[in-house]
Formats: structure tokens, C-alpha cells, sequence
């Protein structure tokens, strides 16, 4: 299978790379405007599935923009055929019912696969993770997309290393977005714990190394023990 993955930063440089490493050298296609990186309409012709890795910042009012992402879509879609490349697949965070929309505008199934891992481990966290979630309109287009795209997947869940969760993508949406405002709630309750500590004089940066194996600083162990 060729992959051809749209948007080459943290979450598309890690996806690109894994993908690499089980589908080979030349199997996948890099396309990244930002810096200049571009894949020829020609040989785009020749992927089946395109990712999308767009970055979707939040506005001053805190609701994310979809627009460079919208715009990406409909660019492809104008370029591919549907009989060619009959799927795509969005990474990025997005609010819930981006991806119907994104099908509509595509004339064609847009599934959601996001990304859980700490930008630090993205590739360990893509080659296996421990849970993955991916969106779609049906778990037969899912099931296409995984074992033609991620089939080190499948053996992960055979082996009952990963859990792979398959549903629609406004739960695939939501998910996503559920586990980012845990994630902000933690670091808020985190900074708050710290400030009142200090109030004990417990120093935040202080050290701490478990097992003498690997140092971890008082925010970080919180951080770990509220997230657990």
C-alpha cells in the first residue's frame, strides 16, 4: 500500500516514519507546503489512502480551526479520484462532526484516527500503543483502513497488547477532545498543588528518583499519580 501523509510536523513526521518502517522505502509519500515539501499530482495518483496531519490552533474564543484542514481535504479530493484513493484520514484534533463534513466535501468516507502520545514518544507510541481509537462510517471501512494501513494493528490486538477501539467518528472526535481537557485539568491541578506546597516550602524542581533508575521532579510524579 502507498500512503501519502499531508502535513509533516510532530504527529504527521512520526506517522510518516512508522509507516516507513512497515511499508518500506518509497511507500510513502510526504506532502508539507509549510516547508516546501511537495508531492507532484502524478505520483499522488499513485497512493491509496491520504493522511492528514493539519494543525487545527485554537482561536482566542478556544474553538479550533478547521480551516487549513478543510482546505487541504478539498484539495486532494479535487486531485484524486475517488476510485483511486476511495478513503481519507484526519489526525488531527478536530471538533465533533468535522469528519462527516470533511466527507461530504470529499465525496468520500474521511476517518478519524488520532494520536494519544506524549509528542516525546509519538513514534513508540504509534508502533504500540496501548490503546488506539479510529473513526470511521462503518467498521468494514475501518477494518479496510487498518488492515491495509496499520496491520501491525491486528497482531497488537490478537496479542492483547493494544486495545484497538473502532466507532464513529463523532466518538473518535470526542474522545480525542475528552482526553485533551483531562490533560489540561491534570496540569492545572497539578500547578495548583505545587503552589500550595511551596506554601510548605516543597520544593518543586526537587528531584525525586524512584528506584534509582530515573529522576523525576515533584511536578512530574503528580502529574502522573492525578493521570493515573
Amino acid at each position: 500500500m502507498k500512503v501519502m501523509v499531508v502535513g509533516c510536523g510532530d504527529v504527521g513526521g512520526a506517522t510518516a516514519d512508522v509507516l516507513e518502517d512497515y511499508h518500506g522505502d518509497g511507500q510513502v509519500l510526504r506532502h508539507d507546503p509549510a516547508v516546501e515539501q511537495r508531492v507532484r499530482r502524478g505520483i499522488a495518483s499513485e497512493c491509496d489512502v491520504v493522511i492528514f496531519c493539519i494543525d487545527t490552533p485554537s482561536g482566542p474564543d478556544g474553538m479550533l480551526s478547521i480551516k487549513a484542514l478543510r482546505d487541504a481535504v478539498i484539495e486532494w479530493a479535487e486531485k484524486l479520484a475517488v476510485d483511486r484513493v476511495p478513503a481519507f484520514v484526519v489526525r488531527s484534533t478536530v471538533p465533533v462532526g468535522t469528519c462527516v463534513e470533511l466527507s461530504r466535501l470529499a465525496e468520500r468516507p474521511v476517518l478519524h484516527w488520532p494520536e494519544f502520545g506524549e509528542h516525546n514518544v509519538l513514534r513508540e507510541w504509534i508502533h504500540a500503543p496501548p490503546f488506539a481509537v479510529v473513526g470511521g462510517p462503518s467498521e468494514e471501512v475501518i477494518d479496510q483502513f487498518i488492515m491495509g494501513c496499520l496491520p501491525w494493528y491486528v497482531g497488537l490486538a490478537q496479542e492483547n497488547a493494544s486495545k484497538i477501539f473502532k466507532r464513529p467518528t463523532n466518538v473518535s472526535e470526542l474522545t480525542k477532545l475528552a482526553t485533551n481537557v483531562l490533560y489540561a485539568g491534570t496540569v492545572v491541578m497539578a500547578n495548583e498543588l505545587a503552589r500550595l506546597g511551596a506554601v510548605d516550602g516543597v520544593e518543586w524542581e526537587q528531584s525525586i528518583t524512584p528506584g534509582g533508575e530515573q529522576a523525576w521532579n515533584v511536578r512530574s510524579v503528580i502529574i502522573m499519580i492525578i493521570s493515573y
